[in-house]
């Protein structure tokens, strides 16, 4: 009985894995055909004003059993008033992903480090990483990372893997704050599912 149930919780395991899969996929043929849509202008021109640094903020609490569950802690630095322009939802995907890429690979124990600076060339500069050797049995998905980057490329920015697997350099365009309101968009939660 005890094997049934080990057996019947990794399947349950594997098919809530291809659910995301499937979910990432969708939303990549849907961005391909949001950008490649001649009548609409690109996601970084037609999104709104939002925070970075609330937007990443957002993503690393929907992550928070994943990261306790390993036992790993968070390092968070950011310049303060960090704005871009583009879709909030999107942009929060694109960090969920790659927050969950260096969650996975990172040893339990070790630190997650997340670095948002103003470069002073106009871009918005997050790097994430994490201390200790990647754990040699934890594998990239190279769908969720083609998700990010293809996010992060509609929003006319760029996402560079660094030497160890689960590490990332992504740069945006910086944006200012228009209204004058001091007030930006930040992503739409999702609804609990009740069972």
């Amino acid at each position: 009985a005890e094997e049934i149930r080990a057996d019947t919780e990794a399947m349950r395991r594997d098919l809530e894995l291809l659910d995301h899969y499937l979910d990432s996929l969708g939303e990549i043929l849907e961005l391909h055909s949001l950008e490649s849509s001649s009548d609409l202008p690109p996601l970084r021109e037609r999104g709104e004003v939002v925070s970075l640094d609330g937007i990443l903020s957002g993503s690393l609490s929907s992550l928070d059993s994943e990261i306790s569950e390993k036992g790993l802690s968070l390092a968070v630095a950011s310049d303060d008033g960090l704005l871009v322009r583009g879709d909030a939802d999107y942009l929060s995907r694109a960090l969920v992903e790659l927050v969950s890429q260096a969650v996975m690979h990172a040893p339990r124990g070790s630190v997650v480090h997340l670095h948002l600076s103003d470069t002073g060339e106009g871009r918005v500069r997050l790097r994430l990483g994490y201390t200790g050797e990647p754990l040699a049995e934890a594998s990239s998905s190279a769908l969720l990372i083609a998700l990010a980057r293809q996010i992060i490329s509609a929003h006319g920015g760029s996402l560079t893997s660094l030497e160890n697997p689960g590490h990332y350099s992504l740069e945006l365009d910086a944006a200012e704050d228009t209204t004058g309101t001091g007030e930006t968009t930040q992503p739409e939660k999702e609804a609990e599912e009740t069972p």
